[in-house]
């Protein structure tokens, strides 16, 4: 959870690496400074809202608010992502543009990389119990959906096209439809 503004810069710098990658400096200072990558960019206003809802004590801090999730849902919309805050740890990674669905009340944790027309949420409409927790260094290919009150351990690789409904144990590499765990 972002909750100081020294944590956020953090994330930021920690996450960017991913996205400013290049040998060279120069090149490094331009994608940073002028030309920043738009999956980069909804990094940046995904972490800073999650800063301003969680930090107590920012001057204007309703305002801030506002003008985030503005910015924020601007550009979900532009690139098909329906990520809510405090979802996700640190070392979130994006792989392309494209439809990523994630539940609000899903927690997912640190170094998680995400790939896109990805569905993570419950079984049953108009409820929001019985989300996926997902554990820490999961990697998910794309087009996976993954359904109900079910819990990823850490270090799982979940192969593209699958469509996961029942618990997956730490270390484990699975796929199909529906899953299926191939190596443990």
């Amino acid at each position: 959870m972002i909750d100081s503004y020294k944590k956020y810069k953090n994330t930021i710098l920690k996450e960017s690496s991913y996205y400013i990658k290049s040998k060279y400096k120069f090149i490094r200072f331009l994608r940073r400074s002028c030309f920043k990558p738009p999956i980069y960019k909804f990094i940046v206003a995904l972490r800073y809202l999650e800063y301003l809802k969680n930090a107590e004590g920012v001057t204007l801090r309703l305002i801030r608010i506002r003008y985030a999730m503005y910015k924020f849902n601007k550009i979900s919309i532009k690139l098909g992502y329906t990520i809510y805050p405090n979802c996700f740890g640190t070392g979130l990674k994006i792989g392309h543009y494209g439809g990523i669905i994630v539940n609000e009340n899903c927690k997912i944790g640190k170094n998680c990389s995400i790939r896109p027309f990805t569905v993570i949420g419950n079984k049953k409409d108009g409820e929001n119990l019985g989300c996926p927790i997902i554990g820490n260094n999961v990697s998910i290919g794309a087009n996976v959906i993954i359904l109900g009150d079910i819990i990823i351990g850490d270090n799982v690789v979940i192969g593209a096209g699958s469509v996961v409904t029942k618990s997956i144990p730490a270390n484990s590499m699975v796929v199909g439809n529906p899953a299926r765990i191939i190596k443990k």
